[in-house]
């Protein structure tokens, strides 16, 4: 028993050592910089007004907490980026737990091994957005779940719900999934604590519907010109998102007809969750690579359950040593790809240094996209004129380009997140004004007429 305690306290250890590990050492890139924006504004009604702005889809809980994170620590990279690093560890203990309750320690100890060692979760372990925090949470509210079945201690699953429901929309799946599991199952147990976390999760909607109007228009147009998808899925907007309730309610309801009862309860979960996952999985490839992640990442760990049960119960030691080797190799290309790589991030720190060391009187810094200038003003030295522009077409672009033409002095454009203004302004700067110098960094171009 104490030697099974070892093991975890190491597999935890180790979690935190690689999430700790140069987890300063890339640039603040968009979403962090949006994040650092909204944590420090003045009281908890600054940080709620800042997430109810254009830009932000996620709860206000996250925010919250790097707000006091801030205020009691700093806001250096290491110390924001730290909070995300230890929620990610702690999701491996949770796992852990889980793990335990559904399949056994042995199950357990490697599952969370795997979350451990996992390059993705150490991608959100190091970065400022509340991922790491809803990966941490979906786990707890999934160990209280699998619990409440059994017991009729529930305090523990309202509490972990609520704040999963409050950390992001995507924990409303999950939510879902739990719901739809106690009816189909008769589990009648679950549903007042169940009926309780989303009583008191019905401010997380209202805030919801508040950003949905805000950013509705924006997520239409960026699904049909920067994705390319065809207009009539455009024109869907988050919606999107919101249709896999609608699946797992026809899913639901097909399945109950069927009773399909013959299996495990806890094993029964885990499917349900699993299904959800194929089902985000899918949607996102419609779009890109990096929805494919980062929202649905948070589902990982269950898949990690069933594959290191079904590792165990294999029978050819053969195959089995085979498929360790293969793994062992795929974390370290993984983890050596990862911590090697200098651009992971957009190189902000790079861009903001090469301006400001070259900066002469009169000079004026040009952002395009606007909310660039978060990110901007966190790493900005000096004192300088700067004019945070949209850099979307279907904007009116022609008084900034006519102010810029007048001005006396020399102009920085700062180009990042491949918003369609850029030829426009290079093309109409071009005919009054020459271009004398050009670099490109991750994500980011930096231009200067004379």
């Amino acid at each position: 028993m104490r030697k099974g305690w070892y093991i975890i306290v190491g597999v935890l250890l180790l979690a935190l050592a690689l999430r700790l590990y140069q987890l300063d050492g890339q640039s603040l890139w968009f979403d962090e910089g949006y994040a650092v924006y909204e944590a420090k504004q003045e009281g908890l009604g600054g940080v709620m007004g800042a997430t109810l702005e254009k830009s932000e889809g996620t709860p206000p809980l996250y925010f919250f907490m790097l707000h006091y994170w801030i205020k009691l620590f700093d806001d250096g990279l290491f110390a924001m980026r730290l909070l995300s690093a230890i929620f990610s560890a702690l999701a491996v203990g949770v796992l852990f737990l889980f793990a335990r309750e559904v399949a056994g320690r042995k199950v357990a100890f490697l599952s969370s091994l795997m979350m451990a060692l996992s390059m993705t979760h150490l991608v959100y372990a190091q970065e400022i957005r509340p991922y790491a925090l809803l990966s941490l949470m979906v786990l707890l509210s999934s160990y209280f779940y699998v619990r409440l079945l059994k017991t009729r201690k529930g305090a523990g699953y309202i509490s972990a719900t609520t704040l999963m429901l409050y950390t992001h929309y995507l924990g409303f799946f999950v939510f879902l999934v739990q719901v739809l599991y106690a009816l189909w199952r008769k589990k009648l147990r679950p549903l007042p604590y169940q009926l309780s976390a989303g009583l008191l999760s019905i401010p997380s909607l209202v805030i919801f519907i508040k950003q949905l109007s805000f950013n509705q228009a924006e997520f239409q147009s960026a699904l049909t010109v920067k994705l390319g998808l065809p207009a009539y899925l455009g024109q869907l907007g988050l919606v999107l998102f919101v249709m896999p309730f609608a699946g797992l309610v026809v899913l639901g309801w097909y399945l109950w007809k069927k009773r399909i009862t013959k299996i495990k309860d806890s094993w029964f979960f885990v499917g349900c969750i699993l299904i959800m996952a194929a089902y985000l999985l899918l949607l996102p490839r419609l779009m890109s690579s990096v929805f494919l992640t980062r929202y649905s990442h948070f589902l990982f760990p269950f898949a990690y359950v069933v594959f290191a049960y079904l590792f165990l119960r294999m029978k050819k030691p053969m195959l089995k040593k085979a498929l360790a080797v293969v793994y062992i190799a795929l974390v370290v290309v993984t983890l050596a790809s990862y911590y090697l790589a200098d651009d992971r991030k957009e190189q902000w720190t790079e861009a903001v240094g090469l301006v400001e060391g070259e900066l002469q009187d009169n000079d004026i810094v040009v952002l395009i996209d606007s909310d660039s200038r978060f990110i901007w003003e966190y790493y900005q030295q000096k004192e300088y004129t700067v004019l945070p522009i949209r850099g979307k077409l279907g904007e009116d672009h022609s008084r900034h380009i006519q102010l810029l033409k007048q001005h006396e002095g020399r102009i920085w454009f700062v180009f990042s997140h491949g918003y369609v203004a850029q030829p426009l302004y290079e093309e109409e700067l071009g005919r009054v004004r020459q271009k004398e110098f050009s670099k490109e960094f991750n994500g980011i171009e930096i231009v200067r007429y004379s």
